[in-house]
């Protein structure tokens, strides 16, 4: 519950379906052959795929929020990747990617001393029904409760 999800941090070149249809995979499989052969900068990487306001080139999210950005799988597939390297294509809710990790961070627990104040709050929230339950329990105890009918209509 407490736990920092895993953290990627990545850059991407998106080659979008709406704009290049069935070519999206193929192209985005040329410009990663012109990646890894050196023909293209990590800089210059960009204008090889598709602009989009929506995408920021660089990511540092959590696994979740990145399949929340990208559509289920998407964050998951891409915290596997190598660092350092282009991969791909991994496909999105928008096209195809291409992928280059620079840092993936574990899920973590933080220590107590810092979350402290979290955990206690959970606490005091998950055990106050259970309290009234059990307040209401003894007052019950203590009484004894007669429904009585009278008859007449609501």
């Amino acid at each position: 519950r407490f736990a920092r999800p895993t953290r990627i941090t990545f850059v991407h070149v998106v080659f979008r379906n709406d704009l290049r249809g069935e070519n999206a995979i193929a192209d985005a499989g040329a410009a990663l052959a012109r990646l890894r052969r050196g023909e293209v900068t990590d800089a210059d990487a960009r204008a090889l795929g598709d602009a989009s306001p929506l995408l920021a080139p660089r990511q540092s999210s959590s696994v979740i929020a990145t399949d929340r950005l990208f559509g289920r799988g998407f964050g998951t597939i891409t915290a596997t990747l190598a660092a350092e390297v282009w991969s791909g294509p991994i496909a999105s809710s928008y096209g195809q990617h291409l992928v280059k990790v620079f840092e993936t961070q574990a899920e973590r627990v933080p220590p107590l001393s810092r979350i402290r104040a979290r955990v206690l709050g959970d606490y005091v929230i998950s055990t106050r029904g259970e309290r009234a339950s059990l307040r209401l329990e003894a007052l019950r105890a203590r009484y004894d409760i007669r429904i009585v009918e009278t008859g007449r209509a609501p």
